[in-house]
């Protein structure tokens, strides 16, 4: 997590268009970002490689990724093969650059999009008629209030990097809430912080995941 900062920080101090470009090597394709969508550097050089290493899991799956930003992760679920996929965000500027990238890349029939309240507490909000997934994943918030790395980050929305005092309310909501939307064998995938792991292994198994 420090080394991510430090290295990202010369590549968002340069964000100050209303509108950027940025070309996923994994995807192998170039997505936009606008100024106030949280920039998918990240999802680029850690989610995205987790998906690809475990793609089996998204091939026929239902989808739903919590706090999409760009898309980047949406985006690629689609590409390995997911039978549909939901992505929510609480930023709807969020929501108008993925249904512009899905376009792009013709998955508008694969990739709906839910513009949400925020989280906590409502993650799973809109999610009507009893709507299960095969697999639910989310960079969610994890830094904490106050975290002086935040200041590496000028240009960053602070809505998509914190989460309470130790950074772990939204990742909370999300774990304790999830086995209500996850069908038998469903899967939770989640990106947090180095200093977190301890505390998110004890939520995992107070909601009896393996």
């Amino acid at each position: 997590m420090f080394n991510y900062f430090s290295k990202l920080r010369s590549v968002i101090q340069s964000r100050g268009i209303s509108q950027q470009k940025f070309y996923s090597r994994i995807l192998g394709k170039t997505i936009f970002v606008k100024q106030n969508v949280f920039y998918p550097d990240e999802a680029e050089h850690f989610m995205l490689p987790f998906m690809k290493s475990r793609a089996s899991l998204f091939r026929n799956a239902r989808v739903l990724e919590i706090g999409s930003g760009a898309g980047l992760i949406s985006l690629y679920a689609a590409k390995l093969g997911a039978k549909n996929v939901l992505a929510t965000d609480i930023n709807s500027q969020a929501i108008q650059t993925l249904e512009k990238n899905k376009r792009l890349m013709s998955f508008g029939s694969v990739i709906k999009t839910k513009h949400v309240t925020a989280i906590p507490p409502a993650a799973y909000a809109g999610m009507t008629g009893g709507k299960k997934f095969d697999v639910i994943i989310s960079n969610p918030p994890y830094i904490a209030e106050g975290d002086p790395h935040l200041a590496d980050l000028p240009f960053e929305p602070k809505i998509a990097l914190t989460a309470g005092d130790e950074g772990l309310d939204a990742l909370q909501h999300i774990i304790t809430t999830a086995p209500a939307y996850l069908n038998k064998n469903g899967i939770l995938i989640l990106e947090h912080g180095y200093d977190q792991r301890s505390k998110l292994i004890a939520l995992f198994e107070s909601q009896h995941f393996q």
